[in-house]
């Protein structure tokens, strides 16, 4: 008899247990703030009407900001992660110059996040996949189209098997990332997810700006 199982976790769709909205934000903004807004969609994922909501409701009522992003002056890339339901400093992030460089997340000793520093690779340049590995599980960000980086997946890879966590989608604007982000935080936590999807529009940015102007 044959099953009906898939063969691997790639075939299984992505089964977001968290919806949150990353505020437009430029190369030139010293505060990112994130917006978790969970629990005030009500359509199912991957409908027409949850694009709406997800689209409306960071217009029409959007929550207090669950998650802010600070860096001291706008040219700098060192950002400080706090978030106003826990106290004290969530994380912290290096970033880099190029969009090629590596950017580091640092998270306190004690931190329920992350048990380790985590560094963001450029795995692939050209077709812009990045990479980092969370207690020994390898996870990648790539896009659907390489050259307009609007949408990106997440894949969570174990061996030769991979499983979609993550989705982030946006309306194309030059220089300026912002849109939403979806998250199976059973299987990667949150702040990990939504701060490496600061880094990949962090890096979009920039490869952007060095599209425009090549050495």
């Amino acid at each position: 008899m044959s099953s009906t199982m898939p063969n691997t976790f790639s075939e299984v769709p992505l089964e977001p247990t968290r919806i949150f909205h990353i505020v437009p934000h430029s190369s030139l903004t010293r505060t990112i703030q994130v917006l978790d807004i969970t629990d005030r969609v009500t359509a199912p994922y991957g409908s027409d009407e949850f694009t709406k909501q997800v689209k409306e409701i960071p217009k029409s009522s959007p929550p207090d900001p669950w998650l802010t992003v600070t860096r001291i002056h706008w040219w700098s890339k060192c950002f400080t992660v706090e978030s106003p339901i826990e106290p004290g400093k969530l994380a912290e992030w290096k970033g880099g110059f190029m969009s090629q460089s590596n950017n580091v997340l640092s998270f306190p000793l004690d931190s329920p996040h992350a048990s380790h520093q985590i560094t963001m690779k450029a795995k692939n340049y050209f077709k812009f996949t990045e990479q980092f590995v969370v207690d020994s599980a390898t996870f990648t960000w790539f896009p659907d189209n390489w050259w307009t980086n609007t949408k990106f997946t997440l894949n969570k890879s174990i061996g030769s098997l991979e499983l979609k966590v993550g989705r982030y989608e946006q309306a194309w604007t030059f220089l300026h990332t912002g849109g939403t982000l979806v998250l199976n935080t059973k299987e990667i936590d949150d702040v990990v997810g939504v701060l490496t999807c600061l880094v990949v529009l962090l890096k979009k940015r920039q490869k952007d700006t060095q599209r425009q102007n090549p050495l």
